[in-house]
């Protein structure tokens, strides 16, 4: 699990909007803007374990090259405030994107 942790964190490190968050099941790198987590990403031993927030759902993605490839296929599903963001924003009279422009997800 160690080498996938390896690999993720070398796709991931200093990319727009990614950020790895530790708890005591170890690193998750998680996707998105002023705290949001739309993207889980989770080294485990037979991958690396995706999580989608807007679906509520999650699978297993065996190779780090695949996850690459989804990220860069699916980035634009994930950039900028999630809906609810946007709807705080609003009813505190804050502009929808955060400071410095919407990051993207960088795969």
């Amino acid at each position: 699990m160690e080498e996938n942790a390896q690999r993720l964190a070398a796709l991931l490190n200093g990319r727009d909007g990614w950020r790895v968050e530790t708890d005591d099941d170890g690193d998750h790198w998680c996707f998105g803007v002023d705290g949001a987590a739309r993207l889980v990403i989770t080294p485990e031993m037979d991958g690396f374990l995706m999580y989608r927030a807007d679906q509520d759902t999650s699978w297993v993605i065996p190779r780090i090259g695949q996850v690459r490839e989804w990220l860069d296929a699916n980035k634009q599903d994930h950039a900028g405030l999630t809906p609810l963001q946007q709807q705080l924003k609003r009813a505190l009279g804050q502009p929808d994107s955060p400071a410095g422009g919407s990051p993207t997800a960088e795969g």
